[in-house]
């Protein structure tokens, strides 16, 4: 989806449906996108696939299908953007996620197309950012969306979110939009080649007991 600017309501949108996994769809619609807008400043990639579940029983199919669209998509998405960022510069931020980091049980083929991501956001940063292109990995860490309600309003997933975040709760795609579009408007020459840990300081927090009066969280 590309955002125009209509002079008389202001902002506008405009959905392209693509295959991320198809090169030629992909460089016929940024071909697209940069005619009907004079051009691309940015570009987002979001597409991404999710499926966790026992290690020892997770097929060969679905781990290649989680690396085809978080993995290959990625960089087939920021390579066929490159022509049109190229001459003016510009940005690419990947949404990652901070499984890429963390040991999470039932999520080693996500975590590591999640990994991948995240390298290719530095090695594409280090060689583009000369060129004015600035590469960033927003890594959010749980994000309630329609997909996954039932699962975030368990009451052991609240507690747990409520103990183990600074925030308390997982995110919402809102505000993963919102600081996406925030990070936009910045100079990102700074951040360029870094992941973004946008989770509610997770991976940052020890984590507490339900009942922090009882017993002690203190190592020792």
């Amino acid at each position: 989806m590309d955002q125009g600017r209509n002079p008389t309501s202001g902002p506008a949108l405009r959905g392209y449906a693509v295959d991320i996994t198809d090169a030629t769809a992909l460089a016929d619609v940024f071909n697209r996108i940069a005619k009907d807008f004079g051009g691309i400043r940015a570009l987002v990639n979001n597409a991404g696939v999710h499926e966790g579940g026992r290690s020892a029983r997770v097929s060969n199919a679905a781990f290649l299908r989680m690396l085809e669209v978080n993995a290959l998509g990625v960089f087939a998405a920021a390579r066929e953007v490159y022509p049109h960022l190229i001459e003016q510069g510009g940005d690419i931020i990947n949404i990652g996620s901070v499984f890429e980091t963390l040991g999470a049980p039932m999520n080693a083929c996500y975590s590591a197309s999640k990994a991948a991501a995240g390298a290719l956001t530095r090695a594409l940063a280090a060689e583009w950012g000369p060129h004015g292109i600035n590469v960033v990995d927003l890594a959010p860490g749980y994000v309630e969306t329609d997909m996954n309600r039932d699962y975030m309003a368990r009451p052991d997933v609240r507690a747990y979110l409520r103990r183990q975040t600074t925030l308390g709760r997982a995110l919402s795609a809102e505000e993963v939009g919102v600081l996406t579009a925030q990070l936009l408007e910045m100079d990102l020459a700074l951040l360029n080649g870094q992941t973004i840990r946008a989770d509610g300081g997770h991976t940052v927090c020890h984590g507490l007991l339900e009942n922090p009066d009882v017993g002690s969280n203190a190592a020792g």
